[in-house]
């Protein structure tokens, strides 16, 4: 292994984490098709999901799903990803499943076509990625593909464990690796704000760039 080499490609993937947390995951996954806070262009509706499946956030229709039932009945028996309840490994990991998902919290995401290709699709979409990318070189599998796997199963067990370690918290010292969602007690209380606060450098983004202009 070039040492050099391996050096930079987690310092550009790092980067490129940066890139799919803010843009894919923090605006995209959660804020636009989550909670619907703002429009966009369908330049940016596809380019959402290209990020969110390289996230590997298995089908994005049963994430929204899934976070909209943690909403509705954050830390009860509906939260699918309560630690108090299912363990702090299975949610550190991001490794918990789901049973049973009532047609109510997801009705409206079928009717996105897209989404509903990245839903039936999205490991297949995962695997010729993966594969493309270790074709190119296995410092660009690790940047490209790899660290953005992993940043996402981090940065989802952190936010899901230390944003309700006692009720909703804010933890603004998690922006960096959650796209500003960091602010969580901010948006359980205010869920449909675009920008929760100072550092939230994702809602700035939308804001400022990607959502569009009525």
């Amino acid at each position: 292994m070039d040492l050099e080499l391996f050096l930079w490609a987690t310092f550009l993937g790092f980067l490129w984490c940066q890139v799919v947390t803010h843009y894919a995951v923090s605006v995209g996954l959660h804020r636009y098709f989550a909670h619907n806070q703002f429009k966009t262009s369908l330049f940016h509706e596809v380019g959402f999901i290209i990020g969110i499946m390289i996230a590997c956030v298995r089908t994005p229709i049963g994430w929204v799903a899934s976070h909209r039932m943690h909403h509705a009945d954050t830390e009860g028996p509906l939260d699918p990803h309560d630690a108090k309840q299912i363990g702090y490994w299975k949610v550190a990991t991001t490794t918990w499943d789901l049973k049973h998902v009532p047609i109510k919290f997801a009705k409206d995401l079928y009717d996105n076509p897209r989404l509903v290709w990245a839903h039936e699709n999205w490991d297949t979409f995962l695997w010729y990625y993966w594969a493309a990318c270790m074709l190119i070189s296995p410092y660009f599998w690790w940047a490209a593909a790899f660290m953005p796997y992993v940043f996402a199963k981090v940065g989802f067990g952190m936010l899901n464990i230390f944003g309700h370690w006692n009720g909703p918290t804010d933890g603004v010292w998690m922006n960096w690796i959650l796209g500003g969602d960091g602010y969580h007690k901010v948006h359980h209380e205010h869920p449909y704000r675009l920008k929760l606060g100072k550092y939230d450098l994702g809602g700035y983004l939308a804001e400022r760039f990607w959502k569009k202009k009525l």
